[in-house]
């Protein structure tokens, strides 16, 4: 049985390992796990409680118990429930009405801020993402590269002191270069692990974490990698609503600050239980119910109140006409680069191949002293310039894609 758990032990530890993260992988752990994206969620349940203190205070009556009287008196009778009483207000210019519209509106508001979160989170992630596979695979670039450079300088060294055929200034030449490189290897190292590290701790993982990256590819991660088609009408886009909510906050603001034009009107229901006469209290079980108003207006205060927030409104209506404006640019932009990057994407691709294989030879040409070591290093330089533009630009078509399917849908 000792022998099966750790086989099973074995077996489990291997998978662990084993696991690979990979685009998508970032785009399901972040909607679940990040701890960003997480308190953004807690925030909007605080929004949804206050929605709902709004709600109560506008349809549930304040309950008022009270006791009032001499302090001979309680001294003598106790302390005794006097009077039980409920206000409701019946009008106060809407001023409940509107802030528990406005309330509702922040609600929606926190849903989107929860949405938009995701969305840095995930193109944080994804940047993370790209800067680990580049420096990963550059060290092993690296890796080729000083290995091939270590052949030649023991072969020109070898030659040196056998016969002195070759100069010693060639092998030291190499040898200088060969240091070079480790520098940037150990460099790319660092980097890589940085990287990686900050992506887990995106992902929430253990910043110690075993996992490997697996390599993008359009063809695999994202199959049928099309535009969808979008709205032709920005203002029914996700950032159009969230212009409009942010828009219909300031109309509110404007109906809560007139509502102090209005008195107040209210329905009170009261029930005496004891009241006090110079002999003390006595029973009185009587009910009634009493309709009244109440009304409080500052000049100064309330006027300019007003205005201000009308003020501030046409300033949102203003803000919301550029915004709109600025998504519809945004939309044809995004379109429009999205297509050019696909290109660039697969052209890098094959250009990041053919200096690859073009490497390869350049290794045996190099070992035969067929080439120079300036026009063997020019040719490692080519292909660790063209990958870093891969990654660059298949990261910002990936975040293009992000923000285009979400953002304009």
């Amino acid at each position: 049985m000792s022998y099966f758990f750790l086989f099973f032990s074995i077996f489990l530890s291997t998978c662990i390992l084993a696991q690979e993260i990979n685009i998508n992988t970032i785009f399901k752990r972040i909607l679940t796990h990040n701890p960003t994206v997480k308190v953004k969620e807690l925030d909007h349940q605080i929004q949804k409680s206050e929605e709902i203190q709004t709600f109560k205070n506008l349809y549930l009556p304040p309950v008022v118990v009270s006791n009032e009287n001499r302090i001979e008196s309680i001294r003598n009778q106790g302390l005794k429930l006097n009077t039980l009483e409920a206000k409701v207000d019946i009008f106060n210019g809407l001023k409940d009405y509107n802030t528990l519209k406005k309330t509702t509106n922040n609600v929606q508001i926190s849903e989107q801020d929860i949405f938009l979160t995701t969305l840095r989170e995930q193109e944080r992630g994804v940047n993370d993402y790209f800067l680990t596979l580049n420096y990963e695979n550059q060290v092993k670039i690296f890796d080729s590269a000083i290995d091939t450079l270590n052949k030649q300088y023991y072969r020109l060294k070898r030659m040196f002191e056998e016969n002195q055929l070759s100069p010693k200034s060639e092998y030291l030449k190499i040898l200088s270069d060969i240091e070079d490189l480790k520098s940037l290897k150990a460099q790319y190292q660092a980097a890589a692990l940085n990287s990686k590290e900050s992506l887990f701790k995106i992902l929430n993982y253990p910043l110690n974490s075993t996992f490997t990256l697996k390599e993008f590819s359009i063809r695999e991660d994202f199959l049928g990698f099309q535009l969808s088609p979008k709205t032709t009408q920005p203002e029914k886009t996700t950032l159009g609503k969230r212009e409009q909510l942010i828009l219909k906050n300031s109309e509110y603001d404007v109906k809560i600050a007139k509502s102090e034009f209005y008195p107040t009107v209210y329905i009170k229901a009261i029930k005496d239980f004891y009241e006090d006469s110079d002999n003390g209290y006595y029973a009185n079980h009587d009910g009634r119910v009493e309709l009244g108003f109440s009304y409080s207006f500052n000049w100064g205060s309330t006027i300019d109140k007003v205005e201000q927030k009308k003020l501030e409104m046409k300033k949102a209506e203003i803000n919301y006409i550029e915004n709109i404006k600025e998504i519809e640019l945004r939309m044809r932009t995004k379109q429009r680069e999205i297509e050019s990057l696909i290109e660039q994407s697969l052209s890098q691709e094959k250009r990041v191949a053919i200096l690859k294989e073009n490497l390869k030879i350049d290794n045996l040409r190099f070992e035969s002293d067929l080439i120079t070591t300036f026009d063997y290093l020019n040719s490692l330089n080519q292909l660790i310039s063209s990958q870093e533009n891969l990654y660059k630009t298949q990261r910002d078509l990936v975040l293009s894609k992000i923000e285009y399917d979400n953002l304009f849908k």
